[in-house]
């Protein structure tokens, strides 16, 4: 389940508007909790269905006022929307982290993401 929700969140990069946002949003607090307490298997399973790119693509992405115009994101408080979306997405990244300590989770992370 964990790798279908993984493309679905890839997917939904290109699908991003002011329509499918709540979508979008709901879907990574359902992995968020998928890989919370933690469960080690989802997290790897995150992790090699490449959640980890994808969520580089967003939190890098919609940085732009003329992208977020249009894709339907006008006012102020849709732009303080994707903050904290993108916060959500650092609370997932941080979930793949929790439990015992798996260097190959911490490895793509560290070539994945520039921190």
């Amino acid at each position: 389940m964990c790798s279908y929700l993984s493309k679905c969140m890839e997917q939904f990069y290109n699908l991003m508007n002011d329509q499918t946002f709540d979508v979008c949003n709901q879907l990574i607090d359902t992995l968020i909790e998928s890989i919370q307490g933690p469960c080690k298997l989802n997290q790897r399973s995150l992790v090699e269905s490449k959640i980890i790119d994808s969520s580089r693509e967003y939190i890098s992405g919609f940085e732009k006022e003329s992208d977020l115009r249009h894709i339907g994101f006008i006012s102020n408080e849709d732009i303080d929307s994707i903050g904290e979306f993108k916060y959500k997405i650092v609370t997932l990244l941080t979930s793949l982290l929790e439990g015992e300590i798996d260097m190959e989770i911490i490895n793509r992370m560290a070539f994945s993401l520039d921190f």
